[in-house]
């Protein structure tokens, strides 16, 4: 394990410096221009592949700075490149050069969905892993992980949907961003996402617990821009919800469960591994029988709070749920009867709004049904027949 990171098991990386070499904004990494741009000192920081530290890579440019050599050139926003949007420590680094990105990444320019819907502020790349069939006559699916601030964490949920669909998993706006981390801007960033990926046809939206609660925002904000809604493991819309899912995390997690979650709270731990030691320890409560997962995901503190302060904000000003009665998707929920959210009192909270909204309750299935040994395989059919039926449903080239 690289120092300065966090590893956890079914979980990945969570934070740590530079996880790849920095980088000039358009410049090639060590030609001569790069070299000059940084500097001699500069460029031998750079180069240090396998020790890419910032306190080093700070000294250089002030050196190079210091010698008369030029300055490190400002990014512009289309070379603003995001590789894991979990880093606070990154955020408050005036000095944080952009990341290399990972093979596995696909760096999406927004700025032109931005310019050619002219209403959203997105951000102008953003990091979206591609899954399944690639030929443009399957449908779209696009994936929201949970958290919030937990990007990744829905990555064997698209997997699992490959088979039969074009699936995008988009990692969620994050600390490093910059920016207000609200639900609005959020849901600026889906529709964006969806209008340049997805032109002329309406993908459907499959989320996970606080990505079923976007999936359902952004679909009262554009009524017509999604074919479907698949929320699974959704998460809570009153404080009655909110109450029994805390006695049932109480009651699963054992004796002093809660206590422990507490302590961390006042613990000295860097934020982003508090927020991983509290989500390793939910996953006790969280699942039944869960199969392991090979996970990449990173957990980002900052996101997670003031996205979720936002829509507990808009919950009491009681913009949600009552705004989802603009949606006319067909709404499909899917929970597990041992999932500390308590799913009957959920679906209750939404039905007023949402006539048409299908449940489905899984026994024997915890928070993350992908990964449930009793009913993967059940809930994986059921998911994929439902959203092939809907996309049917929907004409091309809209």
């Amino acid at each position: 394990m690289r120092p300065g990171r966090a590893e956890s098991r079914g979980r990945g990386p969570v934070g740590g410096p530079f996880p790849t070499p920095p980088v000039i904004p358009g410049g090639d990494h060590g030609s001569q221009a790069h070299r000059r741009a940084l500097g001699r000192q500069g460029a031998r920081a750079a180069l240090r592949l396998h020790r890419p530290h910032r306190r080093q890579l700070r000294r250089a440019l002030r050196d190079a700075g210091a010698h008369g050599h030029a300055r490190r050139p400002e990014p512009s926003p289309l070379h603003r490149r995001v590789l894991r949007p979990g880093r606070a420590d990154l955020h408050a680094d005036p000095l944080r050069l952009p990341g290399l990105p990972d093979r596995r990444d696909r760096l999406v320019d927004l700025q032109r969905a931005g310019q050619a819907g002219g209403r959203h502020r997105a951000r102008s790349e953003v990091r979206l892993d591609r899954h399944g069939a690639a030929a443009t006559a399957a449908p779209c699916v696009i994936v929201l992980h949970g958290g919030p601030g937990a990007p990744g964490s829905a990555a064997g949920l698209a997997r699992g949907l490959a088979a039969g669909f074009r699936v995008l998993e988009p990692w969620q706006r994050g600390s490093a961003d910059g920016g207000p981390l609200t639900v609005a801007q959020h849901v600026d960033d889906l529709l964006a996402l969806a209008a340049a990926e997805c032109p002329g046809e309406q993908p459907a939206l499959v989320g996970h617990s606080w990505g079923a609660m976007l999936a359902l925002a952004a679909a009262a904000a554009a009524p017509t821009a999604f074919a479907a809604l698949a929320l699974v493991g959704c998460g809570t819309f009153d404080e009655a919800a909110r109450t029994q899912y805390t006695l049932a995390l109480e009651q699963r997690g054992g004796k002093g469960f809660l206590a422990s979650l507490a302590a961390l709270d006042h613990s000295e731990m860097d934020p982003d591994r508090r927020l991983l030691a509290k989500a390793e320890r939910f996953d006790a409560a969280f699942g039944v029988d869960l199969l392991p997962e090979v996970s990449h995901a990173a957990l980002d503190a900052r996101a997670h709070a003031e996205t979720w302060t936002d829509m507990l904000r808009l919950q009491a000003a009681d913009v949600y749920p009552a705004a989802f009665a603009a949606i006319r998707a067909p709404v499909l929920m899917l929970h597990g009867a041992q999932d500390p959210h308590p799913g009957s009192l959920i679906r209750d909270s939404l039905l007023p709004f949402l006539p048409q909204l299908e449940f489905r309750a899984f026994a024997r299935c915890g928070h993350y049904p992908w990964r449930e040994r009793a009913v993967r395989a059940e809930f994986f059919a059921l998911l994929a027949d439902w959203l092939g039926r809907q996309s049917a449903c929907q004409p091309r080239g809209l």
